[in-house]
């Protein structure tokens, strides 16, 4: 019997109890929370708790410093937002915020398992935490946007569009570094390409350089790369503003985008070269470019 195995059968022990207390001090012996060690257990909890039991352990779980992202991840089992509304919002607010990092992450998902499994519902309370004073809540949602788009159903598309549009202009690092390149770039593009094209065209005519800096650097995703030849044409306009903070966000993109498809890229750029207002990006993007191939 393998080590794996004789840990999940002390939680399969605890569980069949339904002993919240061996369960706890079972869990606080496992000296690593590894991906199978949490599918597992969330198996169990759902084979051996109601839908009631799951959601009232999920509470008791969020008040530990050592189970805070369990709590976040024994909140996806069912859908406890129908019958505890505003316990769940306060959950997820609680969790989403919480100073470890780790516990954020897995707050996203627990955020995403909301959104998708009520979506109609919960709507209209994601579009008032985008705008909420943490950063950590407008991140989750950003973030719940991205997974809630891996289901690729035709009816989200807008509206999760619609949900990020109003981060873009969000100066917090840690929401815009989890946006272009990540929510949209690499999550928003993939589920919702031509949709998504046509609402990065009409961001890109904006004049706010935060919004630019999410247009460019959705092109910095791997997914970008796909649309190569649409891309050009929005970097090369962007290329030309003036702020620094802006045309080195297309630099970083082209880079990445010349690493993938240096035959469509590195002829664009030494055009570039030619015109002042966008050699800078143009020099920086070649740069890097070259650096990589002669790795």
């Amino acid at each position: 019997m393998t080590k794996d195995t004789v840990e999940i059968d002390a939680i399969e022990k605890s569980l069949s109890k339904k002993n919240f207390a061996e369960f706890i001090t079972t869990w606080a012996q496992m000296k690593e929370h590894y991906a199978k060690f949490y599918s597992e257990t969330l198996r169990l909890l759902k084979k051996n708790l109601s839908e009631e039991e799951i959601f009232e352990w999920a509470e008791r779980l969020s008040t530990r410093k050592g189970t805070k992202s369990l709590a976040c991840l024994v909140l996806t089992l069912g859908n406890p937002y129908l019958q505890h509304e505003e316990d769940v919002k306060r959950l997820l607010l609680t969790l989403g915020d919480d100073s470890n990092w780790e516990t954020r992450e897995a707050a996203s998902d627990a955020f995403a398992s909301v959104l998708l499994k009520n979506f109609d519902k919960v709507y209209p309370q994601f579009q008032r935490w985008v705008r909420h004073d943490s950063e950590n809540i407008r991140r989750a949602v950003a973030l719940a946007a991205k997974k809630v788009a891996k289901t690729r159903k035709h009816e989200y598309g807008e509206p999760l569009l619609c949900l990020v549009e109003p981060l873009l202009s969000d100066k917090s690092v840690y929401v815009r570094k989890n946006l272009g390149p990540f929510a949209i770039g690499d999550g928003l593009l993939r589920a919702y390409p031509e949709l998504t094209m046509k609402y990065v065209r009409k961001w890109s005519l904006s004049q706010d350089e935060q919004i630019l800096w999410n247009v460019a650097m959705t092109f910095s995703a791997a997914e970008g790369a796909k649309h190569c030849d649409e891309a050009i044409p929005i970097l090369r306009r962007i290329a030309e503003d003036k702020r620094r903070y802006v045309w080195r966000a297309v630099a970083s993109a082209l880079r990445n985008l010349g690493r993938r498809k240096p035959e469509e890229v590195k002829p664009e750029l030494k055009r570039w070269f030619n015109n002042e207002k966008r050699r800078g990006a143009a020099e920086i993007a070649l740069h890097y470019i070259k650096r990589r191939r002669k790795k």
